[in-house]
């Protein structure tokens, strides 16, 4: 693989293990944020993604007014060889 398909790789393995991470956690325990929320300390994207790079996540209620089903969005951010990339991954949790 080349550069790129290996910064994609790790991007989306990164974001499956967060939203993996999140899901398993249970609808209780993952707060509705007050915008996106950047992951820290171990949570970060790993050294093989080239920096600039950035992890964020957002939890809303995926229906204003549905209090039963959360939307979690995580945006990652890096450099690619075109310029800054960024990539968004959504889920549900209900």
């Amino acid at each position: 693989m080349n550069g790129r398909a290996n910064t994609l790789s790790a991007v989306n393995a990164y974001a499956e293990n967060r939203i993996e991470t999140l899901r398993s956690a249970g609808f209780q325990s993952v707060p509705i944020t007050a915008g996106a929320v950047t992951f820290t300390g171990t949570e970060v994207l790993p050294d093989s993604v080239p920096q600039p790079k950035s992890a964020t996540y957002e939890v809303t209620y995926a229906t204003p007014g549905n209090t039963s089903v959360k939307k979690i969005v995580i945006t990652t951010t890096f450099r690619s060889p075109s310029g800054p990339e960024t990539k968004k991954y959504t889920t549900y949790l209900g």
